[in-house]
């Protein structure tokens, strides 16, 4: 989705019409979305735990001024069940469980263009990101997300403090940074951020109305952010959080050339 969350997936298939519908679930079944695809967009709803965080997202992606999903067609659908662990570069914890179902629906529109939606659903999470062949270019995304209540949510805001706890329906501002994170009840919380992030920009969110809110982007990711491997991770280190910090050899770091050094030499 350009989109991530924490859900997961359960699969049936009912035709491959263009009026289809995909019920995926999680491993555990605790993450549900259904998939729909009509003659103008494709789009999806979560359900996590029994809690409707979505009532839908609807998916639109053009192509310069064409519409890659009016009139598309469901082509085939492949499903895995992955169950890998991989290690950490730095984290809290060294070994991280990939646990997931996977779906790879191709597309096909009515200019015979092909392309795929990949969707990961988490026990935990849901991921999704759209995979184009070199033929297809410039492509934007203006997708639409319906949430299911006026919910309380806290969102970056660059070198200021942080927004939140706000309510959707009193936020003044149109923009929403990402990650922002919704509570939809007393337990139950769920973040949006971007990943797959390799030849453009991030996306971003705009309020557009009362419970809606508004993707754009150009070209196309997804989300469980540590979770996936279309991310690499690598070493990084902000020089204010060591200030006055003693190391193992006596050196004490500061704001001084010879900290960034040791710096650089860390992160490489």
């Amino acid at each position: 989705m350009r989109i991530i969350f924490f859900l997961a997936i359960a699969f049936l298939i009912q035709s491959c019409s263009n009026d289809s519908k995909i019920i995926l679930k999680s491993p555990n079944s605790s993450t549900i979305s259904e998939i729909g695809l009509d003659n103008e967009s494709l789009s999806f709803n979560l359900i996590f735990d029994g809690d409707s965080l979505l009532e839908y997202i609807k998916l639109e992606l053009k192509s310069g001024k064409q519409s890659l999903l009016k009139n598309a067609r469901i082509i085939n659908i492949e499903k895995a069940e992955i169950d890998e662990s991989w290690n950490t570069v730095i984290d809290k914890n060294k070994t991280v469980r990939n646990y997931y179902n996977q779906f790879i629906i191709k597309l096909g529109n009515e200019t015979n263009n092909s392309f795929s939606l990949e969707i990961r659903v988490y026990d935990q999470g849901f991921a999704y990101r759209f995979v184009f062949p070199e033929e297809i270019k410039q492509i934007t995304e203006n997708s639409s997300i319906l949430l299911m209540d006026d919910f309380t949510f806290w969102t970056y805001n660059g070198e200021h403090h942080n927004i939140g706890p706000e309510k959707l329906s009193t936020y003044k501002d149109e923009k929403i940074k990402n990650p922002v994170v919704f509570q939809t009840s007393a337990k139950n919380y769920f973040a949006i951020h971007e990943a797959a992030i390799f030849d453009h920009a991030p996306f971003e969110l705009f309020k557009v109305d009362n419970g809606v809110i508004q993707l754009r982007q150009e070209c196309i990711a997804s989300t469980n952010v540590l979770n996936t491997s279309w991310i690499k991770a690598g070493k990084s280190m902000w020089d204010w959080r060591v200030w006055g910090y003693k190391a193992a050899d006596g050196f004490e770091y500061g704001l001084n050339t010879v900290s960034h050094k040791r710096f650089i030499d860390f992160a490489a």
